[in-house]
Protein backbone atom coordinates (compact mmCIF):
# COMPACT_ATOMS: atom_id res chain seq x y z
CA UNK A 1 0.00 0.00 0.00
CA UNK A 2 1.25 3.15 -0.87
CA UNK A 3 0.29 7.01 1.24
CA UNK A 4 -0.47 9.98 -1.10
CA UNK A 5 -1.12 13.31 0.05
CA UNK A 6 -4.43 15.73 -0.76
CA UNK A 7 -3.60 18.42 -2.59
CA UNK A 8 -5.95 21.45 -1.83
CA UNK A 9 -6.75 23.28 -5.42
CA UNK A 10 -8.69 26.69 -6.23
CA UNK A 11 -10.31 26.46 -2.75
CA UNK A 12 -12.55 23.86 -3.12
CA UNK A 13 -11.00 20.75 -4.95
CA UNK A 14 -8.73 18.56 -3.52
CA UNK A 15 -6.47 16.59 -6.02
CA UNK A 16 -4.27 13.13 -5.62
CA UNK A 17 -1.44 12.43 -7.82
CA UNK A 18 -1.97 8.62 -8.85
CA UNK A 19 1.60 6.11 -9.25
CA UNK A 20 2.87 6.25 -12.66
CA UNK A 21 3.24 2.17 -13.06
CA UNK A 22 -0.38 1.93 -12.21
CA UNK A 23 -1.17 4.26 -14.80
CA UNK A 24 1.37 2.85 -17.85
CA UNK A 25 -0.11 -0.28 -16.90
CA UNK A 26 -3.72 0.77 -17.35
CA UNK A 27 -2.96 2.63 -20.93
CA UNK A 28 -3.92 5.79 -19.35
CA UNK A 29 -2.39 9.25 -20.42
CA UNK A 30 -2.37 12.51 -19.32
CA UNK A 31 -6.32 14.02 -20.25
CA UNK A 32 -8.07 10.82 -19.62
CA UNK A 33 -10.75 10.24 -17.68
CA UNK A 34 -10.68 7.92 -14.19
CA UNK A 35 -13.99 6.48 -12.65
CA UNK A 36 -14.66 6.38 -8.82
CA UNK A 37 -16.73 4.77 -6.95
CA UNK A 38 -17.98 4.36 -3.37
CA UNK A 39 -17.92 1.83 -1.44
CA UNK A 40 -20.06 0.45 1.45
CA UNK A 41 -17.67 1.41 4.27
CA UNK A 42 -16.42 4.64 2.81
CA UNK A 43 -13.46 4.03 0.57
CA UNK A 44 -13.17 4.40 -3.13
CA UNK A 45 -11.96 2.27 -5.59
CA UNK A 46 -10.16 4.06 -8.52
CA UNK A 47 -11.08 2.48 -11.88
CA UNK A 48 -9.38 3.23 -15.38
CA UNK A 49 -12.82 2.31 -17.13
CA UNK A 50 -16.35 2.97 -16.10
CA UNK A 51 -17.49 -0.16 -14.34
CA UNK A 52 -19.58 -2.22 -16.25
CA UNK A 53 -22.91 -2.95 -14.18
CA UNK A 54 -24.25 -6.54 -14.15
CA UNK A 55 -27.35 -7.04 -15.42
CA UNK A 56 -30.58 -7.12 -12.55
CA UNK A 57 -31.18 -10.51 -11.60
CA UNK A 58 -34.78 -11.65 -11.65
CA UNK A 59 -36.41 -13.94 -9.45
CA UNK A 60 -38.03 -17.11 -10.88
Amino acid sequence: MEGRKLQLTGGSTYVVSLPKPWISATGLRAGDTVFLETMADGSLTVLPRPAEKAPPRKKV
